[in-house]
């Protein structure tokens, strides 16, 4: 039986592909598959002038993703990181970093109810 050899040009080639390949396949999977860390729902809040590095190590300390790098990859690649919105949020144990990218990006809870008696004119209400 022969010997497999193979040659350098093809060990240039083949090394740097096959890494590549490999930290693609990883980075989907920390995209689209859910973090492990807790169960049900939980609640964090988002506050105003938080830019993506802030968001993803809060989200990372309360369990929400992996890493708090593939996150930052993530919105950069999509060319959201600038696009996130504050508020208060809901993310459950099934929610990928897709899932809450998408959320980041509609906006939080930051509703305000006003009730305003009957009758008020303008000037009343102001």
């Amino acid at each position: 039986m022969e010997d497999l050899k193979i040659s350098p040009l093809k060990t240039i080639i083949l090394a740097p592909v096959l890494s590549l390949a490999l930290l693609a396949i990883f980075l989907i999977y920390s995209v689209y598959s859910p973090s492990p860390v807790f169960k049900d729902k939980k609640t964090v809040e988002i506050e105003r002038g938080l830019g993506s590095r802030k968001i993803a190590d809060l989200l990372k300390k309360e369990g929400f993703i992996r890493s708090r790098w593939v996150f930052i990859i993530y919105v950069s690649l999509k060319g959201a990181a600038s696009d996130l919105k504050p508020g208060e949020y809901e993310f459950s144990d099934q929610d990928s970093i897709e899932d809450i990218t998408k959320s980041l990006l509609k906006g939080g809870k930051n509703e305000v109810m006003v009730i305003i008696p009957e009758g008020w004119t303008n000037k009343e209400i102001i």
